[in-house]
């Protein structure tokens, strides 16, 4: 038994692959987390701009709105946008009719 050495076998390929899932296992799990802080500070900002702009006069709702407006780069978003104008519009009327009644 003297002299006798132990052969020590270098990483193979499947060892190499599952360390890279390893670690891209990790990473996913960092970036999930990242993005989840990123999204949660960015819904508190939004939260934040909405309380100050309930307190705004409509002369800074209009320009924040033409701003918003001319912010978009695609035709989807400003579709989108329409469509939440249309919605409002009705909503406006409808409370505005029902002020009226009362």
């Amino acid at each position: 038994m003297i002299g006798q050495r132990k052969e020590v076998r270098e990483p193979g390929a499947v060892e190499y692959l599952e360390k890279a899932l390893d670690d891209f296992d990790r990473a996913r799990i960092h970036a999930a987390e990242e993005l989840r802080s990123v999204v949660e500070d960015a819904k508190d900002r939004v939260l934040e701009w909405q309380q100050q702009l309930d307190g705004a006069s409509d002369e800074v709702r209009r320009e924040l709105g033409v701003l918003a407006v001319r912010a978009q780069r695609s035709p989807t978003a400003l579709k989108e946008m329409s469509e939440e104008i249309k919605h409002h519009r009705k909503e406006l009327k409808h409370d505005k009719e029902h002020a009226a009644a009362l």
